[in-house]
């Protein structure tokens, strides 16, 4: 009694602690959970179609079909326990399963109402259940069950090659979350930023513009530093200047890091249009974040070449050489130097 008293008194305090958006009702992520649990039961089984992120983030599905489906789960557990004296490891492994799925699939809102990851502590539940129906299909006949193990085995073979392949590159993983959640701005801006890493500057761009004409995104400090890369790259130093303009307008609250790299950015964008005087003072302040950063000294020896400052060009270049000895950048900037020595 006293529990509940307790409970009651400081629900709203609870409330706040138990969610992680307050969007959303219990009752509607609880329900919708319930075909949502049951697609992560079926990619377990058949692991075809994967995706890091649904893209869900209200409860599409109707009331029938999210009690249905709960009465499922209900029923799964039920024959779970009535198989505890035979099969204790189903019960077990059921039991594994749904507690903790409960974690993140139950009461407690989230804003992505699906997410792959919530089923890896999960899934070795069903790994466990497993056990003794294996052991049972050991002992049919030799033949079949060889026959079933070679289809079973080669399939989660290939599923999870496919799997292991998107995950290798960050370009082709992102390229097949966009495929499943097309309207997914977060997604979207992943693929972008490894598009630019890719040097596919035009797909990049493309994506980032889609973004900020959604309108469903805030102009974060990240997105407005991968704008000013992004037009960079593609020549277009007018519009970097644009989203450059708005970063400054509140870089004083801005993290260091995202500071240093606007003022990089904004160094390049003005030794690219030969501007080095003003770019100078650009790859000063973010020297005086971080001093000894490669990139801003590198721009900077750059300047020197085009401005004619060798003596300090000479100077600067032994200390890159040092940080990146095999940097293409860097192996350019000594061969020219090495040039105007011999005029």
């Amino acid at each position: 009694l006293l529990v509940l008293v307790g409970a009651w008194l400081y629900w709203p305090s609870i409330d706040l602690l138990t969610r992680e958006t307050k969007e959303i009702t219990r009752l509607e992520y609880f329900l919708a959970q319930g075909p949502i649990i049951w697609h992560y039961l079926a990619n377990f089984v058949l692991p075809i179609n994967l995706r890091l992120e649904y893209g869900i983030y209200d409860n599409p599905y109707p009331f029938w079909l999210s009690v249905t489906a709960w009465l499922g789960h209900f029923l799964l557990c039920s024959v779970a326990v009535l198989l505890r004296k035979r099969l204790f490891l189903v019960t077990l492994g059921v039991a594994w399963y749904y507690i903790a799925i409960a974690v993140e699939s139950s009461i407690i809102p989230i804003s992505d109402f699906a997410f792959e990851h919530r089923t890896y502590l999960p899934n070795i539940g069903l790994i466990i259940a497993l056990v003794p129906l294996i052991d049972k299909l050991v002992s049919v006949p030799r033949r079949q069950g060889f026959i079933i193990i070679f289809v079973v085995v080669s399939a989660l073979t290939v599923t999870t090659a496919h799997r292991n392949y998107q995950w290798s590159d960050p370009y082709r993983f992102y390229s097949n979350e966009l495929a499943y959640n097309p309207a997914n701005q977060r997604v979207k801006s992943e693929l972008a930023r490894y598009a630019l890493d890719k040097g596919k500057y035009e797909k990049g761009l493309r994506l980032f513009e889609e973004i900020v004409e959604s309108g469903k995104v805030e102009l974060t400090e990240s997105l407005l530093i991968n704008l000013m890369v992004a037009y960079g790259n593609v020549g277009q130093w007018q519009k970097a200047k644009y989203y450059e303009n708005i970063a400054l307008k509140n870089i004083g609250r801005m993290h260091p890091s995202y500071r240093a790299r606007i003022y990089l950015n904004q160094g390049i964008r003005l030794k690219e249009t030969g501007q080095c005087e003003k770019a100078y003072r650009s790859f000063a302040k973010v020297q005086e974040l971080f001093e000894g950063e490669f990139s801003s000294i590198l721009f900077r020896t750059q300047c020197d070449l085009t401005v004619g400052n060798i003596e300090r060009a000479t100077d600067t270049v032994k200390s890159l050489y040092q940080l990146a000895p095999d940097d293409p950048r860097v192996e350019a900037i000594v061969r020219q130097l090495g040039e105007i020595a011999e005029q």
